[in-house]
């Protein structure tokens, strides 16, 4: 029950702090029997969410251990689906134990044809990087085959990329790959149970590989970040869909890491020179990219930021307080990068919830019949708000030419021009 209402409340912040959302292959799941979602870890705990959100079968997690420590939490976790996985640092072997059963309610789990989640690097490390698989998705699996005489179990390989995951209103790229079936490996598990769960581990690695944007040097990263900062301001489409069911846009930015993978390092530091001299150029005269880039963004119309501001001050009157607590709990509650902003969502799933009922309860006492707009009005003025804002930093940054020289101006594009001609020579660029 409570499953079925948060879902709902999350999809909603998780459309709020995303701009765009791409989620591709959903149709491959079977509306019945049971499946693993073997994904990347790149947060805390966002990637789930998005999954249970978008998708129409009820999702099952493996979470860690040490949110389950008091009684309440461990109760509202259960009622989401989750189940407790221990690590060492959790409390010890004696806690490590414990894994047994979990792993063992897993795998019953699955031979009662339910659809389990693993998050299957194990650890969470806020990179664009494929780390190793672990090797419990895999013991997960076999335990169903091994314990509950399951015939068949499908494993699909699932690819989270975020832009920016510690930012609001950056995008999401998820994709589901071709499933991995249980039965291939029967066999080698059959003959040596380890060979089979490394057997098994090593396709969910490569299958993943497939749709994860992985850098091999963690020094490329800024050196990516400029590229796919020219080329997304180059094909920002304003009608695209908040959801968009594919995966595209992903596999474009994809080329541009691997192709980056397999460059010499020393052409790497020329177009990397070449490109910090033009973001030197742009920062020093007060000009954004995006005001000179190909996008099909037209010059923002100061109308819209005129009459929508007072919607904008209304929207944030009513909203504002649920959301400077979530913002808030980022904080407090949460100091590394990979769990900051999963808990402002998090907390942002539970404290607009509580933020309604309170509107609710309010109204109710002056007049019942304006409940239904309440639920429906302050949601909808909260992303009015949100598109507001949106809409004044691209008006910003769009409009950053203004009262610049021309010389500057054609300048800047002529050296913008050279630079994706010289990506383009260097396969950087699709």
């Amino acid at each position: 029950m409570l499953y079925q209402i948060v879902k709902p409340l999350a999809r909603w912040i998780l459309g709020w702090n995303f701009r765009r959302i791409y989620i591709a292959g959903k149709e491959k799941l079977p509306a019945e029997g049971p499946i693993i979602l073997a994904s990347n870890h790149p947060t805390a705990f966002i990637e789930p969410c998005v999954l249970a959100s978008f998708q129409n079968r009820p999702l099952y997690f493996l979470v860690r251990g040490d949110f389950f420590k008091k009684k309440i939490f461990s109760y509202l976790l259960q009622k989401l689906h989750m189940i407790p996985v221990y690590r060492l640092k959790d409390g010890g072997y004696s806690q490590i134990k414990n894994n047994y059963t979990s792993f063992d309610t897993c795998s019953k789990s699955l031979a009662e044809g339910k659809a389990l989640m693993i998050l299957a690097e194990g650890t969470s490390i806020h990179e664009k990087k494929l780390r190793p698989i672990r090797k419990g998705t895999a013991r997960i699996a076999f335990g169903a085959y091994e314990n509950y005489q399951i015939e068949e179990l499908p494993i699909f390989p699932v690819g989270v990329n975020y832009t920016n995951s510690d930012v609001y209103r950056s995008d999401l790229m998820l994709d589901i790959g071709e499933p991995i079936l249980l039965s291939q490996f029967f066999d080698e598990f059959n003959e040596d149970n380890q060979k089979g769960i490394k057997l098994l581990t090593n396709s969910i690695h490569e299958e993943m590989s497939k749709n994860v944007i992985h850098l091999a040097r963690d020094e490329d990263e800024l050196f990516a970040e400029k590229i796919w900062k020219l080329w997304r301001n180059d094909h920002l489409n304003p009608k695209e869909e908040l959801y968009e069911n594919t995966n595209e846009r992903l596999f474009k930015e994809k080329k541009i890491s691997d192709q980056i993978n397999l460059m010499d390092l020393l052409e790497k530091e020329k177009i990397n020179q070449e490109l910090e001299s033009y973001f030197k150029l742009l920062d020093e005269s007060g000009i954004d990219d995006l005001a000179i880039s190909n996008c099909i963004y037209k010059r923002k119309n100061i109308g819209y930021l005129f009459f929508g501001f007072p919607i904008f001050i209304v929207g944030s009157i009513l909203n504002i307080i649920p959301l400077l607590f979530a913002h808030a709990m980022g904080w407090f509650s949460a100091m590394s990068v990979e769990f900051r902003h999963a808990v402002r969502i998090a907390s942002a799933i539970g404290f607009y919830g509580l933020w309604i009922l309170l509107l609710i309860i309010i109204v109710a006492q002056i007049n019942a019949w304006i409940i239904p707009i309440i639920c429906i009005l302050v949601p909808l003025l909260c992303w009015l708000s949100i598109r507001y804002i949106e809409y004044y930093n691209a008006f910003k940054k769009m409009n950053s030419i203004v009262g610049k020289s021309k010389e500057l101006i054609n300048s800047a594009r002529k050296e913008r021009k050279k630079l994706i001609e010289r990506l383009l020579e260097t396969n950087l660029w699709v």
